[in-house]
């Protein structure tokens, strides 16, 4: 079947006609081919219940000039591909004589020609879009790659979201050339990796849909899965969970999608910590260092989250007319801002960008991988994890054993081997007894809730310090307001780490008494 692979870059800023063609001659070579310009007008079609949408299928109807085509895209799976960045689709393509798709003109399976003619009867025009394109045919190594910038709109329901992208599409060769050339670009050019396609963001437009926080959802691996196959699935599960939470955090005021996005960070971490032994030293560092370096960017702003959400909050609503609580929450939600803006601004840098094409080049290319360890690395995935997980569960038990002796430091350093405990409970899960499993993972994301609550007062109270001072020196507190905030909120979160000490260990005992899945 005729595939199509493909990698979109959105443009962060508008560009000119003569800076882009310089900046262009800069990322592939002095010499451009003669480009090509096209106006492509397209209608997407699908049914009332958005049934193609729901299978992430693409039916449209594009006029160029007077000729007409139908092209079908169905997404092809692939542990590499559109978590990270690819797009790859098996494509259908035919001539279109009318003004409706003529589904019997598409060279598809008959499975799949049965279930669009179930959906014939209902599709409908759901929106449309209008690109003037430029394309130019490149050459990067043994591959050509047809490059094309489009700019234009999608519009639907009276609503219009512009569109200004470069589409790169593999013609011939290899994807390691794609995605290099990606990277070339994006060195040279103010563009961010693409997190939707046309027909997404026009589906999304149709319907009015604000964009969503999304959950890490469970990662099946197959029984005898070896470790390296487990290792790119759940690192590409992770970046797929942190690309889907991207259009929130840019939406702004989607504080869930801010936390989302860490917790997908935290788990690519933990995944790549967990295999370091298989992963190739020059390579760990790197991806850690980018890694926590977009982690610190988002830890400010998910902290203001919580003090605004689960301390501040429920204070205001206690003291409605107290004007220090309120002058000090107009300083939170200005900070909060300013750490969110952080946020968004962080997932546009070249950086992350960048570490985003060379985990996917790495895992395309295999080529990631320690080679003192391929013996290690071609181990059942159950048979690696076990011996981790054991490890990890002796450190966790270690120090909850000591609960009342552990001072704050030892107390943080049993909240991340929790939480490193159960990512890596979640990734191998799949490979043990269901019911086992998951009693033990509802043990642990107790006790981690617990520990969290734990962090969020401490804090809470250091952020508290901080923001109160900033209020003195800019004068919208007087020093007494400022000591008698902090004696409020440090007796608030006195009462909050009081309650996670009593929760601690009636939580460490029912985990305490759960099975080891890894030992059934």
């Amino acid at each position: 079947m005729p595939v199509e692979t493909e990698i979109k870059l959105q443009f962060l800023e508008d560009l000119g006609d003569r800076a882009f063609r310089s900046a262009l001659r800069n990322a592939v070579g002095p010499v451009i081919p003669r480009c090509l310009r096209r106006h492509l007008v397209s209608t997407y079609y699908d049914t009332g219940t958005r049934d193609l949408a729901a299978r992430n299928c693409t039916l449209r109807l594009r006029r160029v000039g007077d000729a007409r085509t139908q092209t079908l895209k169905i997404p092809m799976k692939a542990v590499s591909g559109k978590n990270i960045g690819l797009q790859t689709y098996h494509e259908f393509e035919s001539p279109a004589d009318g003004q409706r798709p003529d589904l019997s003109q598409l060279a598809v399976s008959n499975k799949v020609i049965a279930w669009l003619r179930q959906c014939e009867p209902a599709l409908k025009p759901v929106f449309t879009t209008d690109i003037r394109r430029t394309i130019w045919l490149v050459q990067q190594n043994v591959s050509q790659i047809e490059l094309a910038w489009d700019r234009g709109d999608i519009q639907a329901e009276g609503r219009v979201e512009p569109v200004n992208e470069l589409e790169l599409e593999l013609k011939s060769g290899s994807r390691s050339d794609l995605l290099d050339l990606a990277a070339s670009l994006v060195e040279h050019l103010p563009v961010r990796l693409g997190d939707a396609t046309k027909a997404e963001r026009g589906d999304a437009l149709a319907h009015d849909q604000d964009p969503v926080a999304v959950r890490s959802s469970a990662l099946h691996l197959p029984g005898k899965t070896p470790i390296s196959d487990a290792f790119r699935r759940c690192v590409a599960d992770c970046i797929g969970q942190m690309r889907a939470n991207e259009r929130g955090i840019r939406a702004g005021g989607n504080p869930e999608a801010v936390h989302q996005f860490r917790v997908a960070l935290r788990r690519l971490r933990a995944v790549i910590s967990t295999c370091r032994d298989i992963v190739d030293e020059d390579v760990y560092a790197h991806w850690q260092a980018d890694l926590r370096w977009a982690h610190q960017a988002f830890g400010r702003a998910r902290d203001l989250d919580v003090l605004a959400g689960a301390t501040l909050a429920p204070l205001q609503r206690q003291l409605p007319e107290d004007r220090d609580i309120a002058a000090f929450a107009q300083l939170v939600a200005e900070t909060r801002e300013q750490a969110h803006r952080q946020a968004r601004s962080a997932i546009e840098e070249k950086r992350y960008t960048l570490v985003l094409l060379d985990i996917a080049q790495r895992l395309d290319a295999a080529d990631w991988g320690r080679r003192s360890a391929a013996a290690t690395a071609a181990l059942p995935a159950r048979e690696f994890a076990v011996a981790r997980l054991q490890r990890r569960f002796k450190k966790v038990r270690n120090l909850s054993e000591k609960w009342s002796r552990l001072t704050a430091a030892e107390r943080h350093r049993l909240r991340i081997h929790v939480k490193k405990l159960r990512y890596m409970t979640n990734s191998f899960a799949s490979l043990f007894p269901t019911r086992v499993t998951r009693y033990f993972q509802q043990g642990l994301e107790r006790l981690q809730d617990v520990l969290g609550a734990l962090n969020d007062a401490w804090v809470g109270r250091q952020y508290v310090q901080d923001l109160t001072g900033v209020a003195i020196g800019s004068g919208s507190l007087t020093e007494t307001a400022a000591l008698r905030l902090r004696a409020l909120f440090a007796g608030w979160h006195r009462r909050g780490i009081a309650d996670c000490d009593q929760q601690f260990d009636t939580a460490w005992r029912a985990f305490a008494a759960q099975r080891r899945f890894w030992k059934t």
